[in-house]
């Protein structure tokens, strides 16, 4: 029951880390800071950190 408690720790750590990325990292290099809106196959949604919402 210990392993199991303790693999399910983490998972759960894991997967909260992997939702809270706030950089995107171009092939050309770029970091760019973000918040990232949606996630689906072919396309993801994100708004610049710095910009003004509109």
């Amino acid at each position: 029951m210990k392993k199991f408690s303790l693999l399910a720790l983490t998972f759960l750590v894991a997967s909260f880390y992997a939702n809270c990325q706030d950089t995107l990292r171009l092939m050309n290099g770029r970091v760019i800071e973000v918040s990232i809106r949606d996630i689906s196959e072919m396309k993801i949604s994100y708004q610049l950190k710095n910009a003004k919402k509109s």
